[in-house]
């Protein structure tokens, strides 16, 4: 293992980078660096303990079957892992260049999906075939920038999820909440974690961070928490910083890259921006793929064997690439054949004649095919294709049941997100079949999940049409709706799409009228809840609205919970007071720049107002601005005279 270019950075930056290096010799040899914690830290003028810890705790066992530890070839992992990563296509992961610059494949494994690094049965170990740095990858006024590297296996993870990227600067704005997480040390020149930790910060404008960092650009991603405390360390380099996809998952927003210190007060952690590499990500996967082996079949002769229950991997190499899948009933089945994934793609069932008994695209819910039918015993052949110009992963799920032995009659069911299915009569929405539509912003549009009525029965279901009702039936709307009859062994889609337009809790009943003897009508109920982003003044540090001294600001609580934060910068010190106007209830509390609290005040001002009034020294200061009894709304003044 080369050390050249670490000790280069590390003599010429004072910045923590945030891998653990294993061998230590050569570089104190070559450094005037002190190893500390299991990994080379530059030397610092500041050598007073800092006691702030990072603040994390144990991720939920199995959460995260993506997150990847980087460990030296020939070492167990709770003694050679160096670094994370991310499992982000069947047969790659992204870390971090430092991590792995001037290092050979051949020394490195990847061990994916593991959780405690003591344990041997945690976690699926492959040894690594190309490393592929970022070629731009440098130093530039002590930051690391074009900090990625991507990490191929030597051969692709069958079943495993992998981790999607971000696809909006959207969804890393300032203020938005993210998770880090890996087996670094739990503080300054502690011990590293053998427990895979994650921990809750939000990102912090690149403005704020580059008082402390002046090399950042777009590149870069700031993270943290007012007051420090939480934050990566020393261990968890190249590991990923995720933000929610909205649906109880996880996106790819960053990679842990360096930081001053570790949980320091009033200094972020630094990653790099994924959003920015992402199209440099996908090219280097696809040219990799594109002259790969095709990973199934294009043809029935070709074709895939499926195991039956079992997740099987896919990829579409191209966008005219097809995979087929070869399926084996011994007896009559019904069989359900179902797709996830973010990649568009169609189903098509084909015997072995070569003709085609039941197709489908978004049944499962855009963009997952769904294809329930009844099969008499033989060889079928399940092909696959991408939907317009998508390719990539996905992964199919073969299942079967007996055959209904009624004859002459239909029989309803339903199934809703990722083809879980839904009783009749369900009276508690969920997550995991969709019928909870979660969150949605009253100014960001709209939430649709597609539901599948199928008929296992031997005649055709008869259906009338999908009917709202309830208290918050107004904030849903069927946006397509069900054909008045489904074939026997066949399934029809309908979409329910939640737009609200008043905040809070909604719920609604749906009903679906059918000729099935004993469930007619098929109901269920359907919940989402209405949020407002929509703010004069932002809600958050990060986001604060930045005042002069003096100043008088109108504002306003938008919503109940609402709170509205503003900056002030003072140049020398001075006494300030701050005082709210206006008829609203009002509380204020001040920070300083580091998250103390220096006051607090409810009703000292005139009427319902606050009002607070200190000798301040030279610096950053936050004022937050709540209700009194946190359900008020409407307008207010912010005064501020020295």
């Amino acid at each position: 293992m080369k050390l050249q270019g670490l000790v280069r950075r590390l003599l010429t930056s004072t910045l923590h980078l945030r891998h653990r290096l294993i061998i230590l010799g050569l570089a104190l040899m070559a450094s005037n660096a002190t190893p500390v914690g299991g990994r080379l830290m530059a030397a610092s003028s500041t050598t007073s303990p800092l006691p702030k810890i990072v603040g994390g705790h144990s991720a939920p066992k199995g959460a995260y079957p993506w997150m990847s530890a980087l460990v030296l070839r020939g070492q167990t992992p709770v003694k050679g892992q160096f670094c994370g990563g991310a499992l982000i296509h069947p047969q790659w992961v992204l870390s971090a260049a430092h991590c792995v610059e001037d290092m050979s494949a051949s020394s490195v494994d990847v061990l994916v999906g593991g959780y405690d690094l003591q344990s041997s049965s945690d976690g699926t170990r492959v040894s690594v075939s190309q490393i592929i740095i970022h070629p731009r990858f440098s130093t530039v006024k002590g930051a690391l920038v074009n900090d990625f590297a991507l990490l191929k296996l030597s051969k692709p993870l069958t079943g495993v999820p992998v981790l999607s990227l971000v696809d909006a600067a959207s969804q890393v704005a300032p203020g938005t909440p993210v998770k880090g997480m890996g087996w670094g040390t739990t503080s300054e020149a502690g011990r590293q974690s053998a427990i895979l930790l994650e921990v809750d910060m939000n990102l912090v404008s690149l403005a704020d961070a580059s008082q402390v960092y002046p090399g950042l650009s777009q590149a870069h991603l700031a993270a943290g928490v007012p007051g420090g405390g939480r934050d990566t360390c020393q261990g968890d380099s190249g590991g990923p910083l995720v933000v929610s996809d909205g649906r109880g998952g996880w996106r790819h927003a960053g990679t842990v890259s360096f930081g001053d210190g570790c949980g320091r007060d009033g200094t972020p952690g630094i990653y790099g921006n994924t959003i920015n590499y992402r199209s440099w990500i996908l090219q280097q996967i696809e040219t990799s793929v594109s002259v790969a082996t095709d990973d199934h079949g294009n043809t029935a002769a070709t074709a895939t064997a499926v195991v039956w229950n079992a997740p099987t991997r896919g990829v579409l190499e191209t966008t005219s690439d097809q995979d087929w899948f070869r399926l084996e009933a011994s007896g009559s089945v019904t069989l359900n054949l179902v797709s996830s994934g973010t990649n568009d793609v169609q189903g098509t069932l084909i015997n072995a004649s070569g003709a085609v008994l039941a197709q489908d695209n978004n049944s499962a819910g855009a963009p997952n095919f769904l294809i329930v039918t009844n099969v008499a015993a033989g060889t079928y052949f399940l092909k696959v294709t991408g939907t317009g110009l998508s390719k990539g992963a996905y992964t199919v799920l073969a299942k079967w049941t007996a055959a209904p032995v009624t004859v002459g009659a239909p029989e309803i069911g339903l199934l809703g997100l990722n083809s879980t299915p839904i009783p009749d009569g369900a009276l508690i929405a969920k997550t995991t079949d969709g019928t909870d539509f979660g969150e949605v912003d009253l100014s960001n549009g709209s939430r649709s999940t597609s539901f599948s009525v199928r008929n296992t029965g031997k005649a055709t279901l008869t259906l009338g049409t999908v009917q709202l009702s309830g208290s918050g039936a107004a904030q849903f709307r069927v946006t397509t709706q069900v054909p008045s009859t489904v074939a026997a062994g066949r399934s029809a889609a309908f979409q329910i799409t939640y737009d609200p337009t008043t905040v809070g809790r909604h719920q609604a009943s749906v009903s679906l009228s059918n000729n099935d003897a004993n469930e007619s009508p098929y109901d269920f109920v359907i919940v989402g809840s209405g949020t407002s982003s929509t703010d004069d003044v932002g809600n958050t540090p990060g986001t604060a609205t930045r005042v002069a001294v003096p100043s008088t600001t109108p504002a306003r609580l938008d919503v109940a919970q609402d709170q509205d934060v503003f900056r002030f910068v003072l140049t020398q010190a001075a006494t300030v007071s701050l005082t709210s106007t206006g008829s609203l209830n009002t509380r204020g509390t001040l920070w300083d720049a580091i998250g103390q609290t220096v006051a607090e005040d409810d009703d000292l001002g005139v009427g319902s107002n606050f009002r607070i009034r200190r000798k301040l020294s030279a610096g950053t200061y936050y004022i937050f601005v709540r209700g009194s009894s946190g359900t008020e709304t409407g307008a207010y003044g912010l005064q501020i005279t020295q």
